[in-house]
């Protein structure tokens, strides 16, 4: 059953704009909410006059805008700062809370790029693989980002391990490929190679493959991990459900080996 939490203050006429998001806030606990959910991402540029006037005027918690305000006054940090939010609304555990702070504290020295992916990892580690790809995809984006081919290289791998455990084996076979032509490495290319082994029959594959000599001796190691992860995922099926269909078989099959 999932947790449920005892709501204060008001509900907001105006709400509060988080413009990067462009999101609106109406509540202290969606306020807490978007907290939690960008920790990874939160600079001290939250830290605003406006979001205390907002929490005094719009959500009536008085007490917790002139803390907000002291904090902001006297430089305390952003993890406090947002502790201070997530604490008055007693949105989450205490031990929680240390969890969320901490990623904070951890976070504030690393340049945003390196939170935008480390936002996308959890994400994906969380297997909200859709958010994962849109932080990945917005990361793609950036001036900043284009310039360091060994950072292009690991946000495409990352974006080609989503693709796998959403079945797109197209679009992984392409993010693994690019990751590979902005830093080749063995591990990547191999990905790369399941992929393709996963589109097609074991003929149409070798088919393929005559074509690309330079693949040869990485395909063999390949193709050893690809039968042997099938084989092991049957058996976990057998032994589980008394079945083995192939469709019952991917996703255990992908995590086996792509991890």
């Amino acid at each position: 059953m999932s947790k449920l939490f005892v709501c204060i203050g008001k509900k907001a006429t105006t709400p509060y704009c988080v413009e990067a998001e462009h999101l609106r806030v109406y509540t202290i606990e969606e306020l807490c909410y978007y907290i939690c959910d960008n920790a990874d991402l939160l600079d001290d540029g939250f830290m605003r006059e406006g979001l205390a006037d907002f929490v005094e005027q719009e959500l009536a918690l008085a007490t917790l805008a002139n803390e907000l305000r002291q904090m902001m006054r006297y430089g305390g940090a952003l993890h406090a700062f947002c502790g201070l939010i997530l604490d008055h609304a007693g949105y989450l555990e205490k031990e929680q809370r240390r969890i969320i702070e901490g990623r904070m504290k951890e976070n504030a020295t690393l340049p945003l790029t390196e939170r935008l992916k480390k936002q996308g990892d959890m994400y994906a580690q969380q297997k909200q693989y859709y958010k994962a790809q849109k932080a990945y995809r917005n990361l793609l984006l950036r001036e900043d980002v284009r310039t360091d081919n060994a950072f292009m290289a690991e946000v495409y791998d990352s974006l080609g391990k989503v693709a796998v455990m959403m079945f797109q084996y197209k679009t992984a076979a392409y993010c693994f490929d690019k990751s590979c032509h902005f830093l080749e490495q063995r591990q990547v290319r191999g990905r790369y190679l399941l992929c393709m082994r996963f589109m097609m029959s074991k003929s149409q594959y070798m088919a393929w493959l005559s074509g690309h000599e330079e693949f040869y001796d990485l395909s063999v190691d390949v193709e050893r991990e690809y039968e042997a992860a099938k084989e092991y995922a049957q058996q976990i099926m057998i032994n589980k459900y008394n079945m083995a269909e192939p469709e019952e078989l991917k996703e255990e099959f992908c995590r086996m080996v792509l991890e």
